[in-house]
């Protein structure tokens, strides 16, 4: 009972979180491709992913060179490794620290996701339902394109039994709009 109040409350909570975007503020304003490595378990994961980020009308200006930006972000991912391949959904909640004077932006994302496999060989996710943050950097390398590193962590936060979390070192390549 507790597990399905916590899935019910985080859902609300993002979805109460989207609906602040903007009107007209509903397309993606950069989309990329992500590929990350499970370096640190002893089961071999990849993972593949598409993603789009939706910009919102929310910053703050620090100094005339620093800017946070309140982003939203959306992954399709396929996971595959020891024998078993498997989707991830996840939209949640981003935060961008811009600045005028380095192009390197650091990005921080935390929301929840779902899994269609749940184990990879002796890598048990617990469940479905699990919770993806990361954290970043982005380098503009171009004026619309930019490379990115994220340090991902996938867990389910206690509320299974089983919970042994999966960790990703990710490089992205994204389009900006």
């Amino acid at each position: 009972m507790i597990q399905s109040k916590a899935i019910i409350t985080v859902l609300s909570l993002n979805l109460l979180s989207a609906s602040l975007l903007p009107s007209g503020a509903y397309g993606f304003d950069r989309v990329g491709l992500r590929v990350g490595i499970d370096t640190e378990a002893d089961v071999d994961v990849i993972g593949y992913e598409i993603f789009g980020v939706a910009d919102t009308a929310w910053s703050w200006d620090f100094s005339n060179d620093y800017e946070l930006l309140f982003e939203f972000e959306g992954v399709a991912a396929v996971l595959n490794g020891e024998g078993t391949t498997g989707g991830l959904l996840k939209i949640a909640p981003q935060l961008r620290l811009d600045s005028d004077v380095f192009p390197v932006e650091l990005v921080v994302s935390s929301g929840p996701s779902y899994l269609t496999e749940e184990k990879f060989g002796d890598l048990d996710l617990g469940g479905a339902f699990q919770f993806t943050s990361s954290i970043g950097l982005d380098w503009q390398i171009k004026e619309n394109w930019t490379l990115g590193y994220r340090y991902q962590h996938t867990s389910n936060a206690g509320i299974y039994d089983v919970n042994d979390g999966l960790n990703l070192h990710s490089v992205s390549l994204d389009c900006r709009f």
